[in-house]
Formats: structure tokens, C-alpha cells, sequence
């Protein structure tokens, strides 16, 4: 067998041990979380914001090590691509049943589960940029998605999942997992047992997707740096964090904040859209197709909403 062929192998695996790696040791030093210091106490609120950006810097991390080290080989060669998503999608469907018939709470247990929803998205998003031909479809994809996630809050299925996992975690957790908190990205938390959930794989795919679409489009969309297709051309990889996963994260903090689910696609849209916008020219260039697409798009969105609210009202 070709060399290169074991590549993907273990920088996959490279990227499940980065993660599993970052819980288990964050999660051992907040065990020291002394008892008396309750756990809704501002010093938990204040160290929860580095524990965030931190495991969002680490996801974007692993992100750009994938696009620039991985992917390359998987565009080469799609069977590889094909046995892995299998391979990770059989695994994930084997902890969840294993997760919901013994109702495994174990936070090393969900260590593994989240890194493998982290090398799915990523092993999703970056494929599914490839329909894409210009720099103006990335506007049209994110105000679809960001209509498309909101409809699926207010009157989709999001909203009945969320609804689950709202009440799975009130009430301490008891019984099996609902479907939908397989669907989350755990993280370790101050002065807590249980991973608690960060966002959705769905979020983290569109993240991975966009990564990939800059780097496709040699569109610079790092905050602190240099884009993937400079780090691509140099060989070295730099300091990556990327406008979408900066709205990820205000949507996390925002939902913390007021208390209250927020759907962090739109936001993660509005960001990422608007530094394209400035940074690259090209994106610009909508045709009156584009904006006739959109517009049927949304008013599409708008009548499955009100026909949504009157049947189920």
C-alpha cells in the first residue's frame, strides 16, 4: 500500500488525542473545584470564558490541520474519504445505542463521542464545499443556512430537540440521553462532574465548511494572522481563528448571558459575511440571479414558518 494512504489515518487519529487529551486534563484540574464555592459563583462564570475559547482555538487548530494536511489526500483519493466517514459513523451510532441503553453519563465516555462528531465535521464540511465555483455562493450559502436554522428553531425540528435536551438536563440527567445530545459538542466545565454541551455538530461542520471554502477561494478569514492558503503555500502552520468561529463563540456567550438557547448559525452568517465582504472583492459580485435566488429562498422560508405556526397553533 502507498505511503500516503496512511496519512489520513494518523492525522485522524492525531486529532482525536488532541481532544481527548485537552478534556481529560482540563477536566481533572476542575475536579479540584473546591465544594464550598457554589457552582452559579462568578469565579465559575469568569473561568468558563477561557475554557470556551479555549476548546474553540483547539477545534480551529485541528480544523486547519485537516484542510492543510489531510484533505489534500482525501480529494485524491474519495475511497478514503468514503471508509472514513463510515468508519466514524458507524462508531458514533454504536457509543450512542451503547450511551442510551446503559445510560452513560461517564465524561470520559463523551471525551471520545465529541471528538468523534469533531473528525466527522470536519471530514463533512470540507467535502461539501466542493460544489461551489465562486466567491459571491458563499453569501448565497450562509443566508440560506442562517434562514434554515432559524425556521428549524422557531417551528422545526430544533426546536422539539432542544426542548428534550433542555429537559434531560434539568432533571439531573436522569434516564437515557435524548437522540438530540448526541448531536452536541461536549466540553469539561469548572465545578462540574458531566461534560456540559458547547454547541451542535451542525455548527461545527458550517464551520469546517467555511474554513475550507476560504481556503478554496484564497480568502484570508483569520483573525490573528495569515489565511490557510498562505500557511498552505509556506508549509508552516500559524495561530488560526477564523470570522465564523468567532461567531460561534459570541453566540455561545450570548445564550450564556441572557440564559436562553440562541441559534448560533444566523450569527456565525452575519460575522463571517460581513469580514468576506470587506476582505475579498470577488464575494461581491452578486448577479441578479443570485439576489432573485435569495429572495425566493427567503419568501420560501417565510410561508413554511406561517404555515407551520397555523397547523400547529
Amino acid at each position: 500500500m502507498d505511503k500516503g494512504q496512511y496519512a489520513p489515518a494518523a492525522f485522524l487519529a492525531g486529532m482525536y488525542a488532541a481532544w481527548i487529551t485537552a478534556s481529560v486534563i482540563l477536566h481533572s484540574v476542575f475536579r479540584l473545584w473546591p465544594e464550598s464555592l457554589p457552582l452559579a459563583s462568578p469565579a465559575a462564570s469568569i473561568l468558563y470564558v477561557p475554557v470556551v475559547l479555549l476548546f474553540a482555538g483547539l477545534g480551529c487548530r485541528i480544523n486547519a490541520a485537516y484542510l492543510l494536511n489531510v484533505e489534500p489526500a482525501m480529494r485524491r483519493r474519495p475511497q478514503i474519504r468514503y471508509g472514513c466517514l463510515l468508519g466514524v459513523l458507524a462508531g458514533g451510532a454504536l457509543m450512542a445505542l451503547a450511551a442510551r441503553h446503559w445510560e452513560i453519563t461517564n465524561p470520559g465516555f463523551y471525551m471520545v463521542y465529541t471528538a468523534n462528531l469533531l473528525v466527522f465535521a470536519n471530514l463533512l464540511g470540507s467535502w461539501i464545499v466542493t460544489p461551489l465555483r465562486r466567491e459571491a455562493e458563499l453569501i448565497l450559502v450562509c443566508m440560506v443556512m442562517a434562514l434554515a436554522d432559524l425556521f428549524s428553531i422557531l417551528q422545526g425540528p430544533t426546536r422539539r430537540i432542544v426542548a428534550s435536551i433542555e429537559t434531560y438536563y434539568r432533571s439531573g440527567m436522569s434516564g437515557p440521553p435524548p437522540v438530540g445530545d448526541f448531536l452536541l459538542i461536549k466540553i469539561p466545565a469548572p465545578g462540574l462532574g458531566n461534560l456540559q454541551p458547547l454547541f451542535g455538530v451542525s455548527d461545527w461542520i458550517i464551520i469546517a465548511f467555511l474554513s475550507a471554502a476560504a481556503l478554496r477561494f484564497r480568502i484570508n478569514d483569520n483573525l490573528f494572522g495569515q489565511g490557510l492558503f498562505r500557511m498552505a503555500a509556506s508549509g508552516k502552520m500559524g495561530v488560526y481563528f477564523p470570522l465564523a468561529c468567532a461567531g460561534l463563540v459570541a453566540a455561545v456567550f450570548a445564550a450564556g448571558l441572557l440564559d436562553r438557547f440562541i441559534p448560533a448559525l444566523p450569527v456565525v452568517a452575519a460575522i463571517f459575511v460581513a469580514g468576506v465582504l470587506v476582505r475579498c472583492p470577488a464575494a461581491r459580485r452578486l448577479t441578479p440571479y443570485d439576489f432573485r435566488l435569495m429572495a425566493l429562498f427567503a419568501a420560501g422560508m417565510l410561508v413554511a414558518l406561517l404555515l407551520a405556526a397555523f397547523v400547529l397553533r
